[in-house]
């Protein structure tokens, strides 16, 4: 029997040492305890991402992102061209290792959400590493919608669990 135990998030054994994305937004929560976040500060930006920093290097297997708020002008992931990915760092300021997708993620486009629907907030999407590896941080990164403004774009994120095997 498999059994999984949680690192980080819904209940996990491990404090977060520090959350990161790549800009403040117009929403202030915290992955952390799990309150809504968002990317929006007016520009359009290629990416966007969610980091957590674990409290120190641990097991890793899966990684949930809970999806935020979607709103008119925005709040997913386009994944038109591909699917959102998740990296992981395996020492302090390392590289991002690419280990995975957000495979369960629905298909979006920059300007429609689809399936993600209008009350979508706390829809998880899946990553399964191809095995477990040691981490020190992970980060789900993807390209922001825009929704009905294209001069902009922005995500949203409601947070990310890690579990161990």
């Amino acid at each position: 029997m498999l059994t999984t135990m949680p690192v980080w998030g819904a209940g996990g054994s491990l404090p977060a040492a520090a959350e990161s994305r790549p800009r403040a937004g117009n929403v202030q929560g915290s992955l952390i305890d799990g309150t809504v976040v968002t990317t929006f500060d007016g520009p359009k930006p290629e990416q966007d991402w969610y980091a957590v920093t674990l409290a120190k290097e641990s097991p890793v297997e899966w990684v949930f992102f809970t999806h935020g708020a979607i709103f008119h002008d925005c709040g997913w992931f386009d994944t038109s061209k591909e699917k959102a990915k998740e990296q992981v760092q395996a020492v302090k300021d390392g590289p991002w290792t690419k280990v995975g997708e957000l495979t369960n993620y629905p298909a979006t486009t920059a300007i429609e959400a689809k399936f993600l629907g209008r009350h979508c907030s706390g829809t998880r999407s899946t990553c399964t590493l191809a095995a477990p590896m040691k981490a020190l941080a992970l980060r789900v990164i993807g390209r922001p919608a825009c929704g009905n403004d294209s001069k902009q774009s922005f995500s949203s994120c409601d947070g990310l669990a890690v579990y161990e095997c």
